[in-house]
Formats: structure tokens, sequence, C-alpha cells
């Protein structure tokens, strides 16, 4: 129940930020999926949690996961939620 309300109050979150993302896609060049795993990582989800939230498996969310902290310039999660918040 509890992971239920976590992705409930996460679709909530992404909707609503729909503007935010299709701005930060712009002038980021990033795809909107990569913007959406960005904003559930800043949100505090897990990867099994997003993984099973987008319907991937984990494995692809790793690579996707390389990728964007490549794009970002950042390590980790934590400095990818740390790029994410100075963008907001």
């Amino acid at each position: 129940m509890i992971v239920y309300k976590k992705y409930q109050k996460a679709k909530r979150i992404v909707d609503k930020c729909d503007k935010r993302i299709d701005d930060r896609q712009r002038s980021q060049e990033m795809t909107t999926r990569e913007c959406v795993i960005c904003y559930l990582i800043f949100c505090g989800m897990t990867n099994a949690e997003i993984s099973a939230y987008l319907r991937i498996d984990c494995g692809h969310l790793k690579n996707l996961l390389t990728i964007i902290y490549r794009n970002a310039g950042v390590r980790n999660r934590y400095g990818l939620a740390g790029w994410w918040w100075a963008r907001l």
C-alpha cells in the first residue's frame, strides 16, 4: 500500500511538472523519459521503484542512468538530485 501511494504521488508530481520538464528538456537536450527519471530520482525513488513505475527492466534503467549522469556531468544519483534541484 505504501509503494502504491508513492507511485500515485510520483504520478501527480510528474503530471504537474510537465511544463518544467519540457523547458528543461529543450535547454539540456534530454529526452522526456530522461527528464522523468531525473525527477523521480529527485523525489527519492529507488531504481526498483522507478523501473516498476515506468514498466522497464532494471538493467535498462541503469543504462539510461549512465547516459543521464554523463549528460548532467555528475557521478551518482545524489549529484543528479543536486543538479536537478539547482535547475528547478
